[in-house]
């Protein structure tokens, strides 16, 4: 049956969250390019390509209505969504058209003509929006004569008057949300960056401190060449042991790392560390011990699985192991150590 030894890997969490501080520079770029993206993106838009400004002119109209007594006002007036069908008729269009001798087209008016509201069953709120204050003012004008117009041929209205006929048209202002999207896109940023670095960190096998490798191989960590005890494991774990062999990872030097085991050994000791090649199986088995070197920060947690298996298969057991090139201060922090300690 598949057996997956990562699967029960306790979380270190001291050590994610080492981790984790090391990369709030990728959160921190995160929220930047969330909010340049998307802020800058709108401000891009809405800003240095905005289309041209638009100018708007309200004006209201008073309809005096002819009512018999006790008559209730509603079932003689007209409702809003009847005005509004009313002002966009090719009857309103004509009339409109011909105060203006033609200078504008049905189009033009049915766009101008925003907004028809109905405040009061007597008054008409109407709204002109074209991007030309003067042709916003004159459509304004002659809408508000084709509703007097209108209102003359309809037996229910007695007379209009103008309550409001503005001068000049209003420049239409526009929500400038600049600072919302920025804000927006950095906490999109920064959450993708959040959920990112936590993936990360949970799929990574990297082999950063001797913990790590002992609780997931169950093979003893002589540790680092920086840590004051790897002496008295050397000697603890090879004792009775005079040939050990010394092999590693790809990319590790083991000459060199068999050569510093032996410095840290005491003068005198009867204990010889001879590198060995991982290939080199019969000298391998022909030790007494064998050293297994693994590179810290190295993304290799399955091939170092593989090659323990490998040597398994070999009938070579891994006596002990030996983290190589770890980074110093990743350990300090994870020890509490006031400075890496060397022999």
């Amino acid at each position: 049956m598949w057996e997956c030894h990562f699967a029960n890997e306790p979380v270190d969490f001291k050590l994610f969250w080492l981790r984790f501080y090391q990369k709030l520079g990728i959160l921190c770029m995160g929220i930047l390019i969330g909010g340049l993206l998307v802020g800058g993106g709108y401000f891009v838009k809405h800003t240095l390509f905005a289309p041209q400004p638009e100018y708007a002119v309200e004006a209201e109209t008073y309809l005096e209505y002819i009512l018999r007594e006790d008559e209730p006002i509603g079932w003689v007036a007209f409702t809003a969504p009847a005005w509004n069908a009313i002002l966009h008729s090719q009857e309103f269009m004509e009339d409109i058209m011909s105060q203006l001798d033609g200078t504008v087209t049905v189009e033009e008016l049915q766009e101008a003509i925003k907004d028809v509201l109905i405040p009061d069953s007597r008054i008409i709120k109407t709204t002109v929006v074209t991007s030309d204050p003067e042709r916003a003012l004159a459509i304004s004008r002659a809408l508000q004569t084709a509703i007097a117009n209108f209102a003359d041929k309809q037996r229910e209205i007695e007379s209009t008057r103008r309550i409001s006929d503005p001068d000049q048209a209003k420049r239409v202002l526009v929500d400038d949300r600049t600072l919302r999207a920025g804000l927006f896109g950095m906490i999109l940023g920064g959450c993708t960056a959040l959920f990112g670095i936590c993936f990360f960190l949970a799929l990574d096998d990297t082999v950063r401190v001797p913990e790590t490798f002992e609780k997931r191989y169950q093979i003893p960590m002589l540790g680092t060449l920086g840590m004051k005890e790897i002496g008295a494991n050397l000697q603890y774990l090879f004792k009775d042991k005079k040939r050990i062999a010394v092999t590693g990872m790809e990319g590790v030097s083991v000459e060199e790392a068999a050569f510093s085991l032996q410095q840290l050994l005491p003068t005198g000791a009867d204990l010889s560390l001879l590198p060995v090649d991982m290939d080199e199986t019969e000298n391998l088995r022909d030790s007494e011990g064998l050293i297994l070197v693994v590179g810290a920060g190295v993304h290799s947690g399955k091939a170092i699985e593989h090659q323990i298996g490998f040597l398994k298969k070999q009938g070579v057991a891994v006596t002990a192991a030996l983290l190589w090139g770890p980074e110093e201060k990743l350990l300090k922090r994870y020890y509490g150590l006031k400075k890496a300690k060397r022999r």
